[in-house]
């Protein structure tokens, strides 16, 4: 309020609210800009070709392995693990050819990644070739390190069974053991006992005989 109140009793005209908004789109779009020419000049001249092929559309299929590529993939599990390794590893092989984005903050690449999933071959090829191929990039990196931690949960979460299973028949070896060792002393009492008895049958009857 009172920031409010110096700017009006020193006469401070501010900018009309609609200019600040087109000032404010105009610098995104410049830092986004700058985003794309980044990741496409880290490009070679052969990955871009393999980029625009992967938009190319077969003609049994009527589909582009980006289209493919973009179709979610059941999660891993004991029954599909081969399929999820086949995916697993087509991701990587374009991770091979494809630039890093760790320079990107976090926000960014999971906004551009969502603008490429939301995007079809036809419409990306209606993009300028720098956004195009750095919005594919960041989409198959995102979608590769996906990948990679759902591979990390299924190990985690086998790990964590085994572990369990670990515990419970350890838990069953000791109470086997404990009722083994419960049987070794009743039996090593009742010879005990026996014995006992026996000691005291012959010092009772001996003074008799003699």
């Amino acid at each position: 309020y009172q920031r409010r109140v110096r700017v009006v009793r020193l006469k401070i005209e501010l900018p009309a609210f609609s200019l600040l908004r087109r000032t404010a789109q105009n610098s995104r779009q410049q830092v986004n800009k700058g985003c794309y020419e980044a990741i496409y000049s880290n490009l070679s001249i052969e990955v871009r070709d393999q980029l625009e092929k992967l938009l190319e559309t077969t003609v049994d299929k009527h589909t582009s392995g980006w289209d493919a590529l973009k179709q979610d993939v059941k999660k891993p599990t004991p029954y599909n693990i081969k399929e999820f390794v086949a995916h697993l590893k087509n991701l990587q092989a374009w991770c091979l050819l494809l630039p890093s984005i760790e320079t990107l903050p976090p926000a960014k690449s999971s906004y551009f990644a969502l603008e490429a999933q939301s995007m079809d071959s036809s419409m990306l090829k209606s993009l300028p070739v720098e956004k195009r191929y750095a919005l594919m990039t960041i989409y198959i990196r995102k979608k590769a390190a996906q990948a990679l931690d759902d591979v990390a949960g299924i190990l985690i979460r086998s790990v964590r069974k085994l572990h369990n299973l670990a515990n419970e028949a350890l838990g069953s070896f000791k109470v086997s053991q404990t009722t083994q060792v419960e049987s070794l002393i009743i039996q090593l009492k009742k010879i005990a006992t026996a014995y006992l008895q026996a000691v005291s049958y012959t010092h009772l009857t001996l003074p008799t005989i003699l």
